[in-house]
């Protein structure tokens, strides 16, 4: 069985979804207009629908979700992430980040001032990319058992 669910760091269950198929799917997010369409920033946003209004919720997602698409709807609507994305996406935003990452445990960020978006990229066993306006460059890059911050964060409640 495969579900979309939102939780906060103590198990507590906000949403779910549970996934009926391909066909069923995307009837369902068609036949609310709210959707364009059945794209993983949907599935995301609109589980960060349910979530209680006037508090400080951060977004984890892992790769499959994590895009600048969904970076930039979630900042429009107020909302904090950190959000893994594929080596590739979007690749003008990593050229630059993924510059000098050839030893394990080394890693890069770049601050979009224009946007307010944090591009991160680690290397451990291979290149991770983030995607973050959680805090400023600094605080992010603070080691935490040789690991910086936003990766510990990452791993703690992935």
């Amino acid at each position: 069985m495969k579900y979309f669910a939102l939780a906060d760091e103590f198990g507590y269950l906000y949403s779910f979804w549970i996934y009926q198929g391909k066909t069923k799917h995307k009837e369902l997010y068609h036949q609310n207009p709210k959707f364009n369409s059945a794209k993983t920033i949907d599935v995301v946003f609109d589980l960060c629908s349910t979530l209680p209004k006037n508090q400080k919720h951060i977004i984890l997602t892992d790769s499959f979700y994590g895009s600048l698409d969904l970076a930039l709807k979630l900042q429009e609507n107020n909302l904090y992430f950190l959000l893994a994305t594929k080596v590739n996406c979007p690749t003008y935003l990593w050229k630059q980040v993924h510059q000098n990452l050839k030893i394990k445990n080394t890693f890069n960020a770049y601050w979009n001032n224009k946007k307010k978006i944090i591009a991160f990229s680690y290397y451990d066993k291979k290149i991770v990319n983030f995607l973050t306006n959680i805090g400023n460059l600094e605080n992010i890059i603070i080691k935490q058992k040789s690991k910086p911050t936003l990766i510990t964060c990452y791993n703690k409640f992935m």
